[in-house]
């Protein structure tokens, strides 16, 4: 599954805003990785409407309350009945996902996106 060219616009337009590189050529996903160590990628959805925004990090510190908060954060609204999915993966890193409806979609909407998915990590980060 690729992006449609008007998302594929507001990505690419949304990386120069941030002066990241974005390879060339149609993709099925983009990996931004950040000195904090996280990384932002924003992946075609099979049903070719929406796109997958996810963030990853690791913890500073792993403990119980770490689990709890983002258990806590799991099936709350993000915006619009739009719903949080928070994961942890074998490797004890944190996931943070919201699909976007490609309507939404637009250079100011990934930055809103990706700013309140740092704002919540920092909040787990420092659980």
């Amino acid at each position: 599954m690729t992006f449609s060219a008007p998302i594929e616009r507001s990505i690419k337009d949304f990386s120069a805003r941030m002066g990241l590189d974005v390879p060339r050529g149609p993709r099925e996903a983009y990996r931004f990785q950040f000195s904090s160590g996280c990384s932002f990628t924003l992946t075609a959805a099979s049903d070719e409407d929406r796109t997958i925004a996810t963030l990853m990090f690791k913890p500073r510190f792993w403990d119980d309350n770490i689990l709890e908060k983002l258990f806590d954060l799991a099936g709350h609204e993000w915006k619009e009945g739009r719903l949080l999915r928070p994961s942890v993966t074998l490797g004890r890193e944190i996931t943070l996902a919201i699909v976007i409806d490609d309507e939404a979609m637009s250079v100011q909407g990934l930055d809103d996106c990706l700013r309140k998915l740092l704002e919540l990590s920092r909040s787990l980060r420092q659980a």
